[in-house]
């Protein structure tokens, strides 16, 4: 087993997805071998390709070895190829990463359904609620979720892994020391003490947009099956699930709507090969019997319902505020019966009834985001004016998650300008 330096040394003179560490495998067994090559040495190894010649000939080992004690100082682990923890898949492909650096503990590949989620970062309240639960459900029946941290689908994968008692790993577009998006920050806590972020790319490699194209070959590499849940066509996604096919992995795609943008990816993968998905136990009951002893579906059978905004909330994932057509035309239908019973001075039934905490777990995950957002301001036991909730807010938007809250039995309206938590 080589030096971790030489490792490192080697892995910044390759060029990251590019095909150089496969070539350079076949002649020197060891990167110290490739470091004491001379140049006609690496030339013939690298033939016909030239590619990353110049850098293979610089053997300044300086900046390997700031990375090495900064690993050391921020219990990063560093996993290089001939290391026991590197995962087999990786190895299959054709550009395989020289090394990983890990935050966290990576589970055993070998002993887990690796299952990678992918999807846009503008999703749909649909989008949102199947990646949710079909994460929740592979890791509680036992799998590895596997995503890339992004907003989006992304995270709401993460968060649904977790919150189903189980693992994810985070598989980055930058380096380590990196926190992309930085609104992320909390989740990938929640990620690394529930399995582990992971990267190719240097500690201090900014989030540039040419990485994440190269990092999602990682993400459907590593796992036996990738979901595609929702994207345009031109999307990151539609790349993941492509890369997946051609790796020869199962490929499942949710079905969308055909007439949204965001349904266009999937419709797309599923012409091309993907199978169709509604639920986890699509993928689950494929490899039953591949994963004897290693998946539980029947765990699902005592699962409890988690609200997803909660869980996004609590775990610091970014919420999807975007909404298909269907949606607006119901937020108009409802709005519109919402100014009919003000007219008539009327309060739904609903309102009037004591509320049990399912109903009301079920009206605050229905919410939209901006108007959860008003509501969790909102002091329990105290009667407070709309003005101080509505704090970098507009008023007529508090005025509207008022009017919604009010309606849903949620809050109690005053004069004044007062509300109240029921």
């Amino acid at each position: 087993m080589d030096s971790a330096l030489f490792w490192i040394w080697l892995s910044l003179r390759c060029t990251v997805g590019g095909d150089t560490f496969s070539l350079l495998r076949k002649t020197f067994p060891l990167p110290s071998d490739v470091y004491r090559a001379d140049k006609e040495s690496l030339q013939k190894a690298l033939f016909p390709s030239r590619r990353d010649l110049k850098a293979l000939c610089d053997k300044d080992l300086t900046r390997a070895r700031n990375i090495l004690d900064y690993c050391a100082a921020s219990k990063v682990r560093i996993i290089t190829y001939d290391s026991p923890q590197y995962p087999e898949t990786l190895k299959e492909i054709d550009s395989p990463p020289v090394l990983l650096y890990c935050l966290g503990n990576l589970p055993a590949i070998s002993e887990k359904l690796f299952v990678s989620i992918v999807g846009t970062r503008k999703m749909t309240e649909y989008g949102e609620r199947k990646a949710f639960e079909i994460a929740s459900d592979l890791a509680t029946a036992g799998a590895v979720v596997v995503s890339g941290m992004a907003l989006g689908v992304d995270g709401v994968s993460h968060v649904g892994a977790i919150s189903g008692g189980g693992r994810t790993v985070a598989i980055l577009g930058c380096g380590i020391d990196r926190v992309y998006p930085p609104v992320h920050k909390r989740l990938e806590s929640y990620i690394i003490n529930n399995g582990a972020v992971i990267t190719e790319y240097p500690p201090g490699t900014p989030p540039d947009r040419q990485n994440f194209p190269r990092r999602n070959r990682l993400i459907s590499a590593i796992s036996k099956a990738t979901v595609v849940i929702e994207g345009p066509l031109i999307s990151g996604a539609l790349i993941t699930g492509r890369l997946a096919l051609k790796q020869g992995r199962p490929l499942y795609a949710l079905p969308g709507d055909v007439d949204e943008k965001d349904g266009s990816c999937t419709a797309v993968l599923l012409k091309e090969g993907a199978k169709c998905i509604t639920c986890a136990d699509d993928i689950l009951s494929d490899f039953s019997r591949e994963y004897i002893g290693k998946i539980n579906i029947f765990k699902l059978l005592d699962k409890i319902p988690e609200n997803i905004k909660a869980a996004l909330s609590r775990m610091g994932a970014a919420s999807s505020n975007k909404k298909t057509k269907n949606q607006v035309k119901k937020d108009v239908e409802v709005n519109a019966l919402v100014t009919e019973a003000k007219e008539k001075n009327e309060i739904p039934l609903s309102s009037q009834d004591k509320m049990s905490d399912e109903e009301k777990a079920e009206i605050l995950s229905s919410l939209s985001k901006g108007t959860l957002d008003f509501y969790n301001k909102i002091p329990e036991n105290e009667t407070v004016y709309i003005e101080a909730v509505a704090d970098g807010v507009s008023i007529n938007d508090a005025m509207s998650a008022t009017t919604m809250l009010e309606v849903y039995g949620l809050i109690e309206v005053f004069p004044g300008n007062r509300i109240r938590k029921k």
